[in-house]
Formats: C-alpha cells, structure tokens, sequence
C-alpha cells in the first residue's frame, strides 16, 4: 500500500514537472542522484565528526574531572595530614588545658588555612576548646562519633559554631596510652576547598558543580545555591540519577535540561563521597560539528549546480540526434516511408539510426507483400463466403431430414413399445391356454380311469347276465321235473322276472348317464347300488322259494310257461349288456384318443408360450434400439443443427474477414511505398 502511494506521489510530481523531455529527465535524475550522493556523504561525514568530537569531548571533560577531583583529594588530604599531625603532636599536652590552648594558637599561626581549631580531652566533645579559649558543645556532630573510633574524617560542609561560615571539619583522634581519650578538629572554609572547582572550565561557557554525600549544594556558579539548594531542585531527573551512580562509584557523561537549555555533562566522585558535576550547553559543544555540516551544505549546493550545467550539456549533445530521430519517426507516422535518416558518428544513437532505417525499408517491403496479401485475401474471403452459404444450406436441409428421421423414430419407438405391451399381454394369455390345457389333460386322463372301471363293470354285468341265463336254463329243467311245484315256482319267477325287468330299466338307466355325463363313474356307481340291492331281494326271494317249494308246485306249469318267457328277456337283456358294453368300449377308444389329442394341445401350447416370451424379448429387444437410434437421430439433428450455426459463424467470419482485407488493403493505400 505505501509502495502504491510513493508510486502515485512520484507520478503526480513528474507530471507537474512535466518529465517528458529526456533533457529535463537527464538534468532531473543527475541532480537528485548528485544531491542524494552529496547528503549522503555530508551526512556521513556530520555522523563521523560528531562522533569524533563527541569523543574528544568524552575525553577532554573526564581527564578535567580527573584533575578537578584528584586535586580535591590531594588538597583535603593534605590539610587532613597536616591535622593528624597537630593531634599527634598534641597528645603530649593532653590533660594540660593551657598548654594545649598554647599550642593549638601557635598551630594556628603556622597554618593560617586552619580555622577554628578546637580540641576535646574527653569523648563527648561537650566540653571542646577552640583556639579563643571559648568552650563549645560538639556533641551533637556526627563526625564526633567516626572520632571515638580512632578515624580520621573529612566532614560535609557545616555551619561554623565560631561564625556560622561554612566550613569543612577536618579531625583526627587524640590518643592517651594507645587509647582514644579525646579529638582534634580544625576547620578549613569552603572557599578555600572549591578554588579548584570554582576555576574549573568546560568549553566557553561550561562550569563545575560540587555536591555533597547528601546532594547538597556545595558550589555552583549561582551562589545563592550553595548549601541552600539540593539536587532534586534542579527538577532534573537525569541530574539526580547521575548524582546517584556517581554516589555508588561510577563516572560517566550524561544529558539533561537545565533553564531550558540542554547540557551535556559528566559525573564523578571524590575519595569522601562528595559529586563533581562538569556541565555545558550542547549547542556550544556541537558549534564546530554545526559549521562543518553548514559548509557541507554550500558545497554540496556548489557541486550540484555545477553537475546540473554540465549535465545540460551533455544531455544537448544527446538529445540533438535524437530530435531528428524523433522528427523521421513522426514521418514514417504520417506514412511517408520513403524517407531516410542521415546518421553520423558510431555510437549508440547513430547505431539506433541506422536501425531505423533499416526497419523503415523492412517496413515498406512488407506493407508491399501485405498489400498484394489482402488482395488475395478479398478474392478468397469472398469464395469462402459464397462455399460456406451453400453448405449452410446443404446442412439446413440435412438437419430437416434428420429432423424428419427423428420424428419417425419416436413415432417407431412409439409403435414398438404399443407392440412389445401386446405381445406381453398374449404371452401371458398363452401361459393361461397352457395351464388350462394341462387342467383339461388332467381330466381326461381321470374320465379315461372311470371309462375303463366302466367297462370292466359292463363285462362284469354281461358275464352275470350269462350266469343268470344259465341258472334260468337249469331253473327251467328244474321247473320242467319239479312239475309239482310249478304254480309257486312260477311266482318265483315272476319275481325274478321283475327283478330282471329293474335289471333291464337301471341298465339302461345306467347307459343313459354314461352318455349324459363325463363323470360316468358316478352313474356305474348308482348301477351297482341298485343291483345289489336286488341282489338282496333276489336272496330274499330265493329264501322264500326254499319255504314255498312245497306249495309251489300246482304252479309248476304255469310257472314253465313264464320261464319260457323269462329265458327269452333273459338274453333279450344279454345283448343289451353286451351293446352296452360296446359302447362302453367305443367311448373308452374315444376318450383315449381325446386325452392324446390334449396331450399334443398342450405341448403345442408350451411350444407356443415360448415362442411369444421369445418374441417379447425381441420386441423389448427391437424397443431399446429404437429408444437409442432415436435418442442418436436427436443427438445427429442437434449436431447438425450445430453445424449449420458454425457454418453460418463461419460465412459470418469470412464477410468480416473480407471486410477486414478491405480495411487492410485501405490502411496500406496510406503509407507511400
């Protein structure tokens, strides 16, 4: 995003600039680039000197306070010396007031420096004497206690209990056989210690400040601060933690504002905890670094102005041929190409010239083959354009035809599919004829079962009906020799007679229900029913022919007269059992053959049933191909109609195509070849 914005911004400016000519880009570019070197090198240069400078001054300010502090220490230790010394000597007058009041006046006179001296001969300091004779209560000073333990000090700056000066306590320990009995103190003011300090200088106008262990004020330049101001008055944090780590033992420069102006400074700390601070401004310690970079800015506009004039005319000399270039360019433009570019000298824009020229005269032969190209290019659109109208109307009328097939096909598949339900709905009422066939089968091979028990019944009958001539035959003889019993044997036959009679009348009853009905077993059935139930009449009656043979005899004659007649009925009913039982033979023959005939049916029908669930395969067959061929006819007629619409794009192409040569053909009737 900003690489966008930094974009848009340099647009803008070489539009406002106007960045079009290459001599305005040339004096552009040469003077930012010398402008850019030109900074970059004076800023390196104010980089390295300032940090040069800055170190000469790190140099020079600690080597000042070395000196500053160091002279301190040697000039409160000497003085510390020289009281050590005066209590040393002043032991040989201790429990002696006047000769130590004696010599503490002649210390004085020797050291005039000393001020104040006092002594004390006992622990307290209560009771101490100054050089006056004056007793004065030091008991509440601090350095007393340091003192009693056998040290020597060097106190902060106090009050002077003589005159209220400022002063430092110098003070060693008076010893009384190797013990500390009493003290020695003499006082040296502040001014005397501060010479050092007060003379001290940094820069022009830099100056030393001295503060206590406390951060006490001990001198500055403004003499209303000392001892009347701290370090925290500054109101400057970084004076008050410079003081703290010089109070630890470290040294060091720092910066910090003062008055509103800002200070370079440097802190160290003396042998007896007190804090040199050596200060001043930084616009002072940078002045010299500040004229150089000022006279790095005059030359630097210096050189730029002389780059731009020399870059001016370079950029003449550079471009003047490049005019020319220019003015052949906006020749060919206009389409003259029958001009050329006189070229001078060999370097690169007389190389670019000579191009030119060669690609003006490349130009020229290939708008001549283009044009005699575009000619060709007409004639042969125009012939595609009048082929590709007739095959668009050769594939319009192949699509109608399709169109045309495709309906016939759906009408086909319509057909198909009409023929495959029906040939499907007579196959299955096939599998009804072959199942009603076998059903019928099944029922003449049952009647053929009965017919053939009916047959055997009617032997059976017609072989009865032969025992029963025979038994007639002998019952005749028997009635011929039992003459006696004639009239009772002739009631029995009567009866037999009868009996014979309703043989007669249910076998015929039983010949017209066998040819009534298919279900003749039945009526065989009824037949035998009845016939034994005259069998039991026939044995009843023969019973009471056993119990009436005596009485029957007067009937004898009478009775052989019936028999007579009985015996012919008697084989009139044999031959009408024996009709019976041909006939019986005849519809056995007959229902045989019919259970053939049903056989044959039904394997005919079978036969039939797999042929129409073969046919309906087939039409389901023929039905699919059809679905497909016509679901293909449809695909043909789209890819037909397809076509007609890319030949018609292409008659389209080729018109456009032909108007395109007519254009190119135009353009290259304005170049001057």
């Amino acid at each position: 995003m900003k690489e966008s914005r930094s974009h848009t911004t340099f647009n803008s400016f070489k539009n406002k600039v106007h960045l079009k000519s290459i001599k305005i880009r040339l004096l552009f570019f040469t003077g930012l680039l010398l402008l850019l070197s030109l900074l970059s090198i004076s800023y390196l240069s104010y980089y390295f000197a300032s940090n040069t400078v800055r170190d000469g001054i790190d140099e020079e300010v600690k080597a000042s306070a070395t000196v500053i502090t160091q002279t301190l220490d040697t000039h409160l230790q000497s003085k510390l010396s020289v009281v050590k010394t005066l209590a040393k000597m002043a032991e040989g007058n201790f429990g002696n007031t006047e000769k130590q009041l004696d010599f503490i006046k002649k210390a004085q006179q020797q050291n005039p420096e000393l001020t104040g001296i006092v002594f004390s001969h006992e622990l307290s300091g209560g009771n101490s004497m100054n050089q006056n004779g004056e007793i004065l209560d030091l008991s509440t000073r601090a350095y007393i206690k340091e003192l009693n333990n056998g040290k020597s000090i060097i106190s902060d700056p106090v009050a002077s209990k003589v005159d209220n000066s400022l002063s430092v306590i110098l003070g060693a320990p008076i010893l009384n056989n190797q013990k500390v009995a009493g003290n020695f103190t003499a006082s040296v003011a502040i001014a005397d210690v501060t010479k050092t300090v007060s003379t001290a200088e940094f820069g022009k106008t830099g100056y030393a400040t001295l503060l206590d262990s406390a951060g006490n004020v001990i001198y500055h330049r403004e003499k209303e601060r000392i001892m009347k101001t701290t370090v925290k008055d500054f109101n400057s944090p970084e004076l008050t933690e410079a003081f703290n780590k010089a109070i630890k033992g470290e040294q060091g420069t720092f910066t910090y504002s003062f008055s509103g102006i800002d200070k370079f400074g440097y802190y160290a700390r003396t042998s007896n905890n007190w804090v040199l601070i050596l200060s001043a401004p930084l616009a002072e310690l940078d002045a010299p670094v500040n004229n150089m970079a000022s006279r790095m800015g005059l030359i630097t506009i210096v050189i730029v102005f002389i780059g731009l004039v020399l870059t001016y005319i370079l950029a003449n000399r550079l471009t003047r041929p490049l005019v020319r270039l220019k003015q052949s360019i906006e020749l060919v433009e206009a389409g003259d190409l029958n001009h050329v570019l006189i070229v001078r000298g060999g370097d690169e824009i007389a190389q670019a010239a000579v191009s030119f020229n060669r690609m003006t005269q490349t130009i020229k032969t290939i708008l001549t083959e283009v044009s005699l190209s575009s000619n060709q290019l007409a004639s042969s659109s125009e012939q595609l354009t009048a082929g590709a109208e007739q095959t668009s109307k050769v594939t319009e009328h192949i699509a109608n035809a399709i169109q045309v097939v495709a309906e016939g096909a759906g009408r086909q598949v319509d057909s198909v599919t009409s023929g495959a339900y029906t040939a499907e709905d007579m196959s299955n009422k096939v599998r009804l004829i072959v199942d009603n066939t076998k059903q019928m089968s099944e029922a003449t091979g049952v009647v053929t079962v009965k017919a053939k028990e009916g047959g055997l019944a009617v032997e059976h009958a017609v072989s009865q009906m032969g025992v029963i001539q025979n038994m007639v035959d002998e019952l005749a003889m028997v009635i011929k020799t039992l003459g006696q019993r004639s009239d009772e044997i002739g009631n029995i036959v009567e009866i037999i007679s009868g009996i014979a009679q309703q043989t007669n009348l249910l076998s015929l009853n039983a010949s017209i229900e066998a040819a009534r009905a298919g279900e003749a077993g039945k009526g065989f059935a009824v037949v035998a029913s009845e016939i034994r139930k005259l069998a039991d009449q026939t044995a009843y009656s023969a019973e009471q022919i056993a119990a009436l043979v005596l009485s029957v005899q007067a009937d004898t004659g009478h009775a052989a007269a019936t028999m007579n007649t009985a015996v012919e009925e008697v084989e009139s009913g044999r031959q009408a059992v024996n009709r019976n039982g041909d006939l019986f033979k005849e519809i056995q023959h007959g229902i045989t053959g019919l259970g053939d005939l049903v056989g044959h049916v039904s394997g005919y029908a079978e036969q039939i049933s797999e042929g129409a669930e073969r046919i309906v395969t087939a039409i389901q067959t023929i039905s699919e191909v059809a679905e497909t061929n016509a679901g293909e006819t449809q695909n043909v007629s789209a890819s037909a109609e397809e076509q007609l619409a890319s030949m018609q794009e292409v008659t389209s192409s080729a018109a456009a195509l032909s108007n395109m040569a007519e254009d190119l053909r135009s353009m290259v009737d304005k170049f001057k070849i």
